[in-house]
């Protein structure tokens, strides 16, 4: 009873000793806390100092080495880190006031060492131009030293504008550099530097703005009044600190009287308390005999001193040994050979043991053993031998709810969820988390009216169990099917307490009876097929389509095998490779002949499977099959119409070239020769024209009649089209057999043919091809017939020509050509040149005619008569149509610009290009580009594109008139000249071809026909042009017929755009004599 008395005296000693010594403590750490504060400023304001210093250094360029200010700027942030840091600032929880003080001033730091970083670059940046400028001179004297001086000044202007940052300087530098930049722009090399340099000076110039531009800007940053405004507010806390300091040890030592007050009450109480204590054992003692839990107590050395009869009821077998002052070892040892297990739980701590302890009775006790405040130990052992029983029948009950493979839900009576298993969560993709509390409802997904859902909360406020099904919605939005049957808990006064659904997922099962119905509708009512037997191949049932097509209904063929529908068109090894694959794979699907019940043949698409079981053993075949007797039908007519001829019912161009391909092959594998013939028609056009299409074709079928009838059966022939046909001599012993065949096929044309009582004569031109001797492909044996049949019409037609070495030449040479223009594209090798046209009335050059010409690096001028064709042929014209057409245009923007205001300019339009495109739009989006004035445009087309008087051609012209353009025609009269076509087209100009004009006057016919076309051009109102005027008697005879405008060599041969000028002005100039003599010059 000692220890208590002395530590109720302790606790006030010790609590003044306290007192006293935290205020020493905090005075001292307060004082030594104030002397760092102030240390931390006074640092801070000094290095701001150094930073304003350094920044001066570094923008007047006395300064290149960034380190001092680097070190400066390092030492400022960490400073202001230590000053900001709320964990460990000085400045930490001081006030409001400093804290935003603190804050102003910070941010000014960090504006200061940012703009530092600014200063730094921009300061480099002018360093380095100035420290380059020396060099760009050196340069420059190296090149010409007159400008050298100059550029020295301009230099040393650029230093002092550095050094007094003057405006004027600046000024008078861009000045004198933009005088330097005139004087020099005629030598490249010099112009070239002097623009260097003046880029060179003038970013330096900017760079020097920049850099005292951010020096002023750094002097804005108010750091000095930011510092000044918290050094005051500190001063004032400290003030208000030591005041407050003075009001604490005041209070310290009025607490410090008051503990010893306490101190003297205390003495007063002990005496009453110990009399007290003797009583509260006494009463302990009384207590521990009517407690209900078994007890007993042990004193410090471990000796029993009071139990009670629950104790001893708990180990009957300790019977007399069971009394005070046994030791608690001995009782250890008594009772541990009853114990048949032990479970520990984890200790409160080191002193108190938790544990159940199972006897070999059966019997279970909480034991709790505690130690006493005076050494000794408690032991209280609680009977849970009922509620363990209980606990593990709870246990076993939860987890076949948490293992149960349905889902369980339970609600309380307001069905607000208390409980889910797992099943559930998985079924719904909610969490227990995430529905404890819930209502059922967010499973909901509105399948289901709400008289449902009355109905079911009828039957369970009744006290009914409820079955039925749930079309629920899972977390995720999909929905699933649930078989749900719902019953109530009741609680010992039968009343209800809570709802438990138990649901099974049923969506698969609904799916596969979804998928059930859909078959069976599918299975009833497709188009296709379907037999199904068993796996004895025996008939099970078949479906409407199947006795549509086949014509058996099922009561015939069930339990038969489906040899019944065989038609014997498969051999046997087809139906061994057949069953193969479906023992193999488990299907087959392929094209099959079978037979229907009135033994007609048809060909049927069929796909079979096999049904196997879980154990992989077949069940059941399956058939699948449609009636393709139309898709066969169609595809013969596609083959017929896609390989053959329509007309002479020979095979087309297609088929021939695969037959070919394939004789080459042929030829290449047994290592023979092969030759191809190609076959056109004389004078097959003009019978075409004169009687007609239906004639035309007439002759074709005969023509191929008598070609089949002089080959062979192994030749192939072939109509390649028009009035082309190819021959194909498929094995050839020698040249000969080519060469004889070929005058066989012209003889048998030679003959007359009747067509509508009429002897009809025509011939043929043969080309011929040899594999391997001149051809190496298909292709190339086709290009080379083509290209000797051609030679064969040159040299007088009816005749047969060998493809030979020549041929093979222009073939080379044509390809290099070819190749070389695609590049000439690319290469900018293409310049136009302009011929003037001539108003005979008054002598004025009205338009020019622009005409392409093609600069070759390396064969040198090439003729349009030799690459115009050829870009036609490769479609190439259109690419160059655009550019002559843009080019010319932006010429004529160009002469605009010279004066020549009223020249109007002809562009050609080949046929090609309408056919590859070029249209309205093509021509407006170049106009609009180039800006040009569409009403000095003349589009000149060629008469053969008139022979089109399709609605299209029209229309086509029309648009291009709609333009504002003048449309010509060129090279009038040599094509199929007619008035109809004048009149339906849009025509503004006619063209004379020169054919016409080169013998005037002195050919009648071409006189007379020159005369014709002028009169007829007048009287449309139409302007005519006589192309090819060389000399002055054609200009007087055309000039006597009233010709509006001449084009020719007597005035000017074609000319470059820079020359052009020239020779307007030459032919303009009113000095000059209208004689014969005027015009003996070719520009």
């Amino acid at each position: 009873m000692k220890s208590p008395r002395l530590s109720v005296f302790l606790v006030p000693l010790l609590a003044i000793s306290f007192v006293i010594s935290l205020f020493f403590v905090i005075y001292d750490s307060d004082l030594h806390l104030n002397k760092q504060r102030a240390n931390l400023l006074l640092e801070l304001q000094k290095l701001d100092g150094k930073l304003d210093r350094e920044i001066l250094l570094i923008s007047s360029l006395q300064q290149q080495n960034y380190d001092p200010v680097t070190r400066a700027t390092a030492d400022i942030r960490a400073l202001k880190a230590q000053l900001t840091n709320r964990k460990g600032s000085f400045y930490g929880h001081l006030s409001p006031t400093i804290d935003i003080k603190l804050s102003a001033y910070a941010t000014a730091i960090e504006d200061k060492t940012a703009q530092t970083e600014r200063i730094k670059t921009a300061a480099a940046i002018v360093r380095n131009g100035l420290n380059y400028l020396p060099q760009l001179i050196n340069d420059l004297h190296h090149i010409n030293h007159h400008n050298s001086d100059q550029v020295l000044m301009i230099a040393n202007q650029l230093y002092r504008h550095y050094i007094f940052h003057s405006t004027l300087d600046a000024d008078d530098i861009s000045q004198t550099m933009k005088q330097l930049r005139a004087a020099n722009s005629g030598n490249s090399d010099q112009s070239f530097f002097i623009l260097n340099l003046n880029l060179h000076i003038q970013a330096n110039l900017k760079a020097q703005q920049a850099l005292s531009k951010l020096h002023e800007d750094y002097l804005l940053i108010p750091s000095p009044h930011s510092f000044s405004q918290l050094h005051q507010a500190y001063r004032f806390h400290r003030a208000q600190d030591i005041k407050q300091g003075e009001h604490y040890s005041i209070l310290l030592l009025a607490i410090c009287t008051l503990l010893l007050l306490w101190l003297g009450l205390l003495f007063r109480k002990l005496a009453s308390s110990h009399q007290s204590a003797e009583k509260a054992r006494l009463r302990l003692r009384d207590g521990v005999d009517s407690l209900n839990e078994a007890f007993a107590l042990f004193d410090q050395t471990g000796h029993l001193v009071l139990f009670n009869e629950p104790f001893k009821q708990c180990y009957p077998w300790l019977g007399e040994d069971l009394k005070v002052g046994i030791h608690r070892q001995i009782l250890l040892e008594k009772i541990e050979p009853h114990l048949a297990q032990t479970i520990f739980a984890s200790p409160d701590s080191d002193d108190h043991r938790h544990n159940l302890q199972i006897l070999s009775n059966g019997h279970c006790y909480l034991s709790n053993e505690t130690p006493t405040a005076e050494g000794g130990e408690v032991w209280v052992r609680i009977d849970v031998t009922h509620s363990r029983h209980n606990q593990l029948e709870l246990r076993k009950l939860s987890r076949a709810l948490e293992q149960s493979p349905v889902s369980v839900v339970i609600t309380d009576l307001n069905g607000n969820i208390e409980y889910i298993n797992p099943r559930a969560e998985e079924t719904s993709g909610y969490t227990k988390a995430e529905v404890i509390g819930s209502n059922p409802r967010i499973f909901l997904s509105d399948y289901h009216s709400d008289n449902d859902y009355q109905q079911m909360w009828q039957a369970l406020h009744a006290g009914q169990e409820w079955q039925g099904i749930f079309r629920n919605k899972h977390k995720n939005g999909t929905l699933y099917w649930e078989s749900a049957t719902i019953s109530s808990l009741r609680n010992d006064a039968n009343e209800i307490t809570h709802y438990v659904a138990v649901k099974d997922d049923i969506s698969a099962k609904k799916q596969a009876e979804d998928e059930l119905r859909m078959n069976a509708a599918v299975f009833e009512t497709t188009r296709e097929g379907i037999l199904i037997t068993d796996a004895k191949s025996r008939i099970i049932s078949v479906n409407p389509a199947f006795t549509q097509i086949t014509g058996y209904p099922l009561e015939e063929v069930r339990g038969k095998t489906p040899n019944l529908l065989r038609s014997d068109q498969q051999t046997d090894e087809f139906y061994a490779d057949m069953w193969t694959s479906l023992n193999q794979h488990s299907q087959w699907s392929g094209e099959i002949w079978n037979k229907r019940k009135d033994q007609s043949v048809y060909p049927q698409w069929l796909s079979v499977s096999a049904i196997k079981n879980a154990q992989g053993k077949v069940q059941q075949y399956v058939a699948v099959f449609s009636d393709i007797t139309q898709r066969k039908q169609q595809e013969h007519k596609i083959r017929q119409q896609a390989n053959f001829d329509a007309l002479t019912g020979l095979p087309n161009r297609t088929m021939l070239k695969g037959e070919l391909q394939n004789t080459v092959l042929k030829a290449s594998n047994n290592q023979q020769c092969c030759a191809l013939l190609f076959v056109d028609l004389d004078r097959f056009k003009a019978v075409n024209d004169t009687m007609g299409h239906a004639v035309g074709d007439t002759l074709l079928q005969q023509v191929a009649k008598r070609l089949r009838q002089e080959i062979r059966d192994e030749d192939i022939i072939a109509r390649f089209g028009g009035d082309e046909f190819v021959v194909i001599l498929q094995t050839l012993h020698s040249t000969e057999h080519a060469s004889t065949t070929s005058q066989r096929l012209i003889d048998c044309l030679r003959e007359p043919f009747d067509l509508q009582e009429r002897e009809i004569y025509i011939g043929a031109s043969i080309g011929i091809s040899l594999y391997p001797e001149d051809s190496t492909n298909a292709d190339t044996m086709l290009r080379h017939a083509d290209m000797a049949m051609y030679k064969a019409k040159e040299r007088g037609r009816n005749q047969y020509q060998f493809f030979n070495a020549e041929m093979r030449d222009q073939v080379r040479n044509r390809t290099e050509l070819e190749q070389a223009l695609r590049l000439a594209l690319q290469n900018d090798e293409f310049e136009l040149y302009y011929q003037p046209i001539i108003n005979t009335r008054n002598g004025k050059v009205e338009a020019v005619e622009s005409l392409v010409r093609w600069s070759h690096p390396e064969r040198g001028i090439i003729s349009p008569a030799d690459f115009i064709p050829m870009a036609e042929e490769t479609g190439l014209i259109q690419p160059l149509g655009l550019w002559v057409f843009e080019h010319a245009c932006q010429q004529m923007q160009t002469w605009r610009e010279l004066g020549l205001t009223e020249l109007s300019v002809a562009i050609n339009i080949s046929s090609s290009q309408r056919h590859l495109g070029f249209n309205a739009a093509a021509a407006q989006a170049l106009i609009t580009k180039t800006g040009v004035n569409p009403n000095k445009l003349i589009i000149e087309i060629t008469e053969s594109m008139f022979l089109d008087g399709s609605e299209e051609a029209i229309t086509w012209l029309n648009e291009l008139k709609s333009l504002g353009v003048m449309l010509a025609i060129d090279d009038f009269g040599t094509g199929y000249s007619s008035l109809s076509y004048l009149k339906r087209f849009p025509i503004d100009k006619l063209k004379i071809d020169r054919a016409f004009v080169s013998d005037l006057p002195d050919d009648e016919d071409d006189a007379s026909l020159v005369k014709a076309i002028i009169a007829m051009s007048h009287s449309m109102g139409l302007t005519l042009v006589a192309e090819g005027v060389e000399n002055y008697e054609q200009l007087e005879y055309l000039k006597g017929l009233d010709c509006d405008l001449i084009q020719g060599y007597l005035y000017s041969k074609p000319v470059p755009a820079d020359q052009l000028p020239d020779v307007i002005r030459t032919l303009e100039d009113p000095a000059r004599k209208d004689t014969a003599e005027a015009y003996n010059f070719i520009i």
